[in-house]
């Protein structure tokens, strides 16, 4: 592989990373502000050895799905190349929003106590929704890295 194309891609690479990254900060962002509205005061849990609000909790799970349903998205639809994009965005749109979703309600769930289900889970699809939207609309983290 020649040298140039060998550091396009890794800048490629990295580029893609900075994306993941920056989407999941808007999207637990947006889970721990949903979050506290949600929720208020109620619930903490303990993180790092301190107790933090619920809120807290949502935006880390938020945060994490985030990460983990791009890399699943992605991995997924490597796979299922031949299909047509326009199923390829629905899948991946579904695949991300319900990871997240999903991350959310574990996080409310066994970190803090509370009991979220339908609101816990759209609290997490629409908080990634939210932060993907921010990251192509905004971005506003674009001029740190």
């Amino acid at each position: 592989m020649p040298r140039n194309q060998r550091f396009e891609s890794s800048d490629s690479s990295m580029d893609d990373w900075r994306s993941v990254v920056k989407k999941s900060v808007y999207t637990g962002a947006i889970g721990a502000v949903g979050a506290y509205l949600i929720y208020g005061e109620r619930g903490s849990a303990s993180f790092l050895e301190m107790q933090v609000p619920a809120a807290v909790a949502a935006g880390l799970g938020a945060g994490v799905g985030s990460v983990g349903s791009d890399l699943l998205s992605d991995w997924i639809l490597e796979k299922v190349s031949d299909q047509s994009n326009e199923i390829k965005t629905a899948e991946g749109t579904a695949i991300k929003l319900g990871v997240a979703g999903a991350s959310t309600v574990l996080a409310l769930k066994y970190a803090s106590g509370l009991d979220p289900t339908v609101e816990g889970f759209v609290l997490g699809a629409g908080s990634k929704f939210g932060g993907d939207a921010v990251h192509t609309q905004l971005d506003p983290l674009a001029m740190l890295f």
